[in-house]
């Protein structure tokens, strides 16, 4: 059995399909039912982990991709990853990935001023304030989507 779910999370890393790669990696960190159990422990949980790091890379080559509202359009996702991964697995990888993409985002609409202390945060050297500003921006953005899609039921229902 654990051979066949790393040949899946490798076929899915080779295709790209991270959301798939995220829910394989939240059911496997689950503790399954006593008479559930397919796979030890140990591989489980290495599996999750395993599951969890190649979405991250499969994100991390599809952000380098996209640019300006196609980028912006991932924000709310790798959001999600980083909320779920910060209660379980280490997510210093999601967590440079969400302060690449905000200065990458921010960069040509920031004035100079701003693009000089952003200047600092190269790939490899985000720091907590870059990451707290790049957080508080993809909460922004995910409570504007929660917002347009009330207003689109709301007048949907009128």
């Amino acid at each position: 059995m654990m051979k066949c779910v790393v040949l899946l999370v490798d076929i899915l890393k080779q295709t790209q399909q991270w959301a798939m790669l995220i829910d394989i990696a939240k059911q496997l960190f689950k503790t399954p039912d006593a008479g559930k159990k397919y796979l030890r422990e140990c591989d489980r949980t290495q599996v999750s982990r395993r599951a969890y790091q190649a979405a991250v890379t499969v994100l991390t080559r599809i952000c380098k991709q996209r640019k300006g509202a196609e980028l912006e359009s991932m924000v709310p996702d790798l959001y999600s990853v980083y909320q779920w991964g910060s209660r379980r697995i280490d997510v210093s990888q999601i967590s440079a990935l969400i302060c690449q993409c905000y200065i990458r985002l921010k960069k040509p609409a920031s004035s100079s001023k701003q693009v000089t202390s952003h200047k600092q945060a190269e790939p490899g050297h985000e720091t907590a304030a870059h990451l707290s500003e790049a957080l508080g921006f993809c909460q922004t953005v995910c409570m504007g989507r929660k917002t347009e899609s009330n207003k689109t039921a709301t007048a949907a229902t009128q």
